[in-house]
C-alpha cells in the first residue's frame, strides 16, 4: 500500500485500488521480512516470517537441492492462492543457473505444427495432439450447468466455483507438464530447431478453429523452446508465415498451387513422390531453416537439398533478438 502511494504522488501513477478477494490472492515477503532460517531442510518446510512458519511445501529433488544451496540468495518470496484454492510459492533466487544437457543426436530439425496432429518432425516422428479440453468438456458443462443454477452469494455457489476451477487448474498443469516434455525433448535431441513464424492471434480470429486452436498452447510452447534455447545453446530459426511449406515438394522443388486443406498426402506431379503433407511440409522448413543460416553465417556448409524460391521466403530474425533475465526464478510450487 505504501508502495502504491508513492506510485501515485511521485510518479503521478492511478490512485490505489481496492484489492477484491475474487481477485488472485497474492503476497510478497522482501528479503527484510524474510526469516533468517527459511527452510527446515529435514522436514521440507518453509519459514516465511518468525510467526508464519513450519509451512510444508513439495517440489522436485533437483529444485530442493537447488533451493538449500542458494539459500542465501533469496531475494523475495511471493504466495499466490489461485481460484482453486491452491496456494503456491514463487522465490525469486540470485544464484547460479548451471544448466547441462546431452550433446544433440541431430544437427538440425523443422517443425510443423497442426491441429489433429501437434507436432510433425522432419525426421518423420510426430506427436499427436492430446485434446486437454475436449476431453473434459462433458464434465466441464456438467459443472458450469451446476453453478449457474446457484444463488448468487451462497456458500453452494462457492462450492460449486471452486470444483469448476479445481477441473480448469487440472488441465491447465497437465497442458504446461506435456509441453515441457516435448519441448525439453527437441530441445535435447537437436542442435538447430526451425519453427514457423505462425500469427496465432490471427489464427484465432477463424470463429471455426479458434477453440482448437487456443486448445493447442501454441505460444506457449514457443516460449519454452525460446528460453530453453538460449539456456542450452541451441540455436533457434523462424521461417516466415508466408513461406509455402505444405505446397511445396520437398524433394525438386515443384509447387502445387490447387493443394486443398483437405489433401492430407502431397503428390508431386514433377517427380512422382508421394508423402504425408505435415511431414513435407517440416523437411521443407527444415531445409529453409538451413538456408537462412547459410546466409547468416557464411562459414556454414550447405547440405545437398533442394533451392526453394527465394521471392517466397521471407527469412525472419532467429532468437538473438530475444531477451534473456539476468536472475534465476524457481517455478511456482504447490504447499500441501
Amino acid at each position: 500500500m505504501e508502495q502504491a502511494y508513492k506510485n501515485f504522488f511521485k510518479i503521478h501513477a492511478g490512485f490505489p485500488k481496492f484489492k477484491s478477494k475474487h481477485d488472485v490472492q497474492k503476497v510478497r515477503f522482501p528479503q527484510e521480512a524474510i526469516a533468517s532460517k527459511t527452510f527446515d531442510e529435514l522436514n521440507s518446510r518453509m519459514n516465511l516470517t518468525t510467526k508464519i512458519k513450519g509451512l510444508k511445501f513439495e517440489c522436485s529433488d533437483r529444485d530442493k537441492e537447488y533451493l538449500y544451496k542458494n539459500k542465501g540468495g533469496i531475494k523475495s518470496i511471493t504466495i499466490i492462492k489461485n481460484k482453486a484454492g491452491q496456494y503456491y510459492a514463487t522465490i525469486l533466487i540470485d544464484g547460479d543457473l548451471l544448466k547441462t544437457m546431452n550433446t544433440p543426436i541431430r544437427n538440425v530439425v523443422g517443425i510443423d505444427l497442426g491441429i489433429k496432429t501437434l507436432l510433425t518432425l522432419s525426421n518423420g516422428e510426430t506427436i499427436e495432439n492430446p485434446k486437454w479440453y475436449k476431453s473434459n468438456e462433458k464434465k466441464l458443462k456438467k459443472l458450469q450447468k451446476q453453478l449457474s443454477k446457484k444463488q448468487k452469494g451462497s456458500n453452494n455457489r462457492y462450492k460449486a466455483k471452486l470444483k469448476l476451477a479445481k477441473v480448469h487448474e487440472t488441465m491447465h498443469n497437465q497442458k504446461i507438464d506435456f509441453l515441457h516434455n516435448i519441448t525439453t525433448k527437441i530441445i535435447n535431441e537437436n542442435q538447430v530447431i526451425v519453427l514457423e513464424d505462425l500469427n496465432v492471434s490471427g489464427m484465432m480470429k477463424n470463429h471455426k478453429l479458434a477453440k482448437a486452436i487456443q486448445e493447442l498452447g501454441l505460444y506457449e510452447m514457443r516460449r519454452q523452446i525460446e528460453y530453453k534455447s538460449k539456456w542450452y545453446g541451441r540455436d533457434l530459426v523462424f521461417v516466415s508465415r508466408w513461406f509455402p511449406s505444405s505446397k511445396t515438394c520437398s524433394c525438386c522443388g515443384w509447387k502445387n498451387d490447387n493443394l486443398k486443406l483437405s489433401d492430407r498426402e502431397f503428390i508431386c506431379e514433377r517427380c512422382g513422390l508421394v508423402i504425408d503433407r505435415d511431414e513435407n511440409a517440416a523437411i521443407n522448413i527444415e531445409n529453409e531453416g538451413i538456408r537462412i543460416i547459410g546466409q547468416r553465417l557464411p562459414e556454414f556448409t550447405l547440405v545437398d537439398y533442394p533451392t526453394m524460391d527465394d521471392k517466397e521466403a521471407i527469412p525472419l530474425r532467429s532468437s538473438g533478438r530475444l531477451k534473456q533475465e539476468n536472475d534465476a526464478y524457481v517455478d511456482l510450487r504447490k504447499f500441501s
